[in-house]
């Protein structure tokens, strides 16, 4: 019996070319579940705004 390849691994982190609004979105996202506090929102929001 042959070995089955593997597909090439896709990378975890989110792509580049994610827009401005997608990133907004899942950041709000995961506000909204309790998955980050406030701060951690306000904090990731300026990251955001200051690479547009």
């Amino acid at each position: 019996m042959g070995m089955m390849e593997e597909a090439a691994p896709q990378p975890a982190a989110q792509p580049a070319q994610e827009s401005f609004e997608q990133r907004a979105k899942k950041i709000k996202f995961l506000l909204d579940n309790g998955m980050i506090t406030q701060e951690q929102y306000q904090e990731k929001l300026t990251q955001l705004m200051s690479e547009i």
